[in-house]
């Protein structure tokens, strides 16, 4: 999506004698992490710097996955409901108790993602 109001993506790690620097698609220093600080070992400051660097990408696997689900949801209504009388819309009182569930379940992942790119500040 164009909509990004991070630094563009791809996001790269490098790593300097002081720390650990996010670098945007532009080449620009966006993010730092000292190599060690007070009770944060350095294994854990490289795991932090490269999950930041992978925000973009895992935000763009979110939405793909997001959209994936979406699907799987409205196929699952589409094949177990009739439409409503005059309509093509889905009579979701028609649903049996299995595919209830499933959507049940499906629109629980639905807005967990929705929070974690909610949280990204990239809800659109």
């Amino acid at each position: 999506m164009s909509d990004a109001k991070h630094s563009p993506a791809p996001f790269r790690l490098d790593t300097t004698v002081c720390g650990h620097v996010i670098v945007d698609a532009l080449g620009d220093s966006i993010a730092g992490l000292a190599l060690r600080t007070g009770d944060h070992p350095a294994e854990e400051q490289l795991a932090n710097a490269l999950l930041f660097a992978a925000a973009p990408a895992l935000l763009a696997a979110a939405r793909l996955g997001r959209a994936a689900i979406a699907q799987d949801r409205l196929l699952t209504i589409e094949s177990a409901t009739v439409p409503r009388p005059g309509t093509l819309e889905p009579d979701l009182s028609t649903l049996d108790e299995d595919a209830a569930a499933i959507v049940a379940e499906l629109d629980l992942q639905l807005a967990q993602i929705d929070a974690a790119i909610a949280a990204a500040g990239a809800l659109s």
